[in-house]
């Protein structure tokens, strides 16, 4: 009985062809992203020609909107769980899935020299301090295995003077393992994004964005 099965894979030896197999339980209720996001813009007055969702391609089990909010709130919970940003191109409102190919290589021949700069730099490079980076990252999100309740994953840094926690507190469903994987996505990703770097490009790369 779903959702026993297929998430208890120690009893159900089938339970991992359960998306692309035959069986409907647990499957008429899911809903995907793209039509989440297509139904809050709308609710803000953008129409589908504003939008293009054909980039998020994941499934929803269960977001529940439990107070009032606004349409940029109800989606900023979206992206914490499900990795994309929403860009304004074309006058267009899009959203697009973190990750992927590279879509193009510059050189560094290719980059400006920064004028103000004495030594003429073509970096500037900004890196934040540790301690401000989190050593813990708690998911707290809904279980479908226990009534809809709200359960937490976490991942966490070991080696690290930092104390700071961060909770991402989202009322959407998960499962335990997907749950798990977005805190250690997550706090991967503050970690690696603690270095930035600024730099200028010529004209020539106008259409980059």
């Amino acid at each position: 009985p779903y959702p026993y099965w297929p998430d208890l894979a120690s009893i159900w030896n089938d339970g991992t062809a359960w998306k692309t197999g035959h069986w409907v339980q647990g499957k008429l209720g899911i809903s995907s992203l793209a039509a989440i996001l297509v139904d809050l813009c709308k609710r803000s007055g953008l129409v589908e020609n504003d939008l293009q969702v054909s980039q998020v391609t994941d499934q929803v089990e269960g977001y529940v909107v439990h107070n009032q909010i606004t349409i940029r709130d109800a989606i900023e919970i979206l992206q914490q769980g499900y990795f994309f940003d929403a860009v304004e191109s074309d006058g267009m409102l899009k959203f697009i899935s973190r990750g992927g190919a590279v879509d193009m290589e510059i050189l560094e021949s290719g980059l400006v020299p920064d004028m103000e700069s004495d030594n003429e730099n073509l970096f500037r490079i900004a890196r934040a301090q540790e301690i401000e980076l989190p050593k813990r990252v708690n998911v707290v999100y809904l279980n479908r295995l226990y009534n809809y309740q709200n359960a937490t994953q976490y991942s966490q840094r070991e080696m690290t003077e930092s104390r700071q926690i961060l909770t991402l507190d989202m009322p959407i469903v998960f499962s335990d393992q997907v749950a798990k994987t977005i805190a250690d996505v997550t706090l991967f990703t503050e970690w690696v994004g603690r270095t930035q770097y600024e730099f200028d490009l010529p004209a020539k790369y106008l259409q980059v964005e």
